[in-house]
């Protein structure tokens, strides 16, 4: 699901495309929560604020934030 999202924000994604990505970041938050995966989430999101910091942004503002870090 990382890959999916990285690669639609790669191919200069509009952001009304931002909802439904929204909600697969979420999706994985969770499935990454249920699996003790939270560093791997953790990491992807400050990856993420470095390469796509305008979704980072948007996922922020979602409430969409780190697990263990600081948000």
């Amino acid at each position: 699901m990382s890959n999916y999202i990285l690669q639609r924000l790669a191919y200069s994604i509009t952001t009304e495309a931002y909802s439904s990505l929204s909600e697969c970041a979420s999706e994985m938050r969770k499935a990454c929560m249920s699996q003790q995966e939270e560093n791997f989430w953790d990491d992807w999101l400050t990856d993420l604020a470095t390469s796509h910091s305008k979704f980072h942004d948007y996922l922020r503002q979602q409430g969409i934030g780190f697990i263990k870090g600081d948000n």
